[in-house]
């Protein structure tokens, strides 16, 4: 009986564990299933399923599995005081519509042109002069992680965590970039760098990643009140010094053992 007691636990932990698998796989490659129809003659229904699915599949696995009841679903999408989900979800939905509507009105593509003409350009987009820019600047192994990494932390902090990864990994898959670095070590290692910065990144300051913004709202239900000044001054050597520290091994790792592949 105590065996049985246990199980939904042990099924919650391996459900969540390979939730995490999979939607990581997914995000590199969808899997396309094709379904096939009762009639014949009819061509079969081809269903992507994508990273979104998996974790719709490990809750239903856990209500299955009695590891969570409908009334757990629930509580977790209202929240409690400290945090509510949907309102998380209502603010991402939102920004999404705000810049797709705006891109669809052509405003960004109109300030592109803009600042290309005033920049004395002869129609050359941002990513190909940010492209060729930061390219020629990488051309070494040391000045790609640095850069990159430097680069990615001062994006961070002034656009978020989020937008910037989007900029610098088209950045850094632009044939611009590409056509300076070379495929293989060098633009690995700066892709690498960017994955660093983007995370280490969201210590330096509040508006680094939406976690710091929550947190401080969390803070100030319980009357706690941080100010962006004080955590900067607290949080900045220690992210610096990670930062730092964690370009050095990732630079002696693709010194050392290069990846070629």
């Amino acid at each position: 009986m105590a065996n049985v007691g246990r199980f939904p636990a042990v099924a919650a932990l391996v459900i969540f564990c390979l939730c995490i698998v999979a939607t990581i796989l997914l995000v590199f490659k969808a899997v396309t299933l094709r379904v096939p129809l009762a009639r014949h003659g009819r061509k079969p229904l081809v269903v992507q399923v994508r990273y979104y699915a998996a974790p719709v599949v490990a809750v239903c696995a856990m209500l299955a599995c009695t590891s969570m009841t409908p009334a757990d679903v629930g509580r977790g999408l209202l929240g409690n005081d400290q945090i509510q989900p949907y309102g998380i979800l209502i603010l991402f939905m939102s920004m999404a519509y705000i810049a797709g509507s705006l891109d669809a009105t052509g405003v960004f593509a109109w300030l592109a042109l803009k600042f290309t003409y005033m920049s004395g350009g002869r129609g050359r987009g941002w990513l190909e002069v940010f492209g060729s820019g930061l390219g020629h600047a990488s051309t070494t192994l040391p000045a790609a992680v640095f850069l990159m990494g430097f680069l990615s932390v001062l994006l961070a902090n002034t656009i978020n965590n989020q937008p910037m990864t989007i900029l610098l990994t088209r950045v850094a898959l632009d044939q611009r970039f590409i056509s300076r670095v070379g495929y293989g070590n060098t633009q690995k290692a700066s892709l690498f760098a960017l994955v660093l910065g983007s995370n280490i990144g969201a210590v330096f300051t509040l508006i680094g990643a939406l976690a710091g913004i929550l947190w401080s709202n969390i803070l100030g239900l319980h009357g706690v009140r941080v100010s962006y000044l004080r955590f900067a001054r607290v949080c900045c050597p220690v992210g610096l010094a990670t930062l730092v520290t964690s370009l050095l091994v990732l630079w002696f790792e693709f010194a050392v053992f290069p990846h070629t592949d």
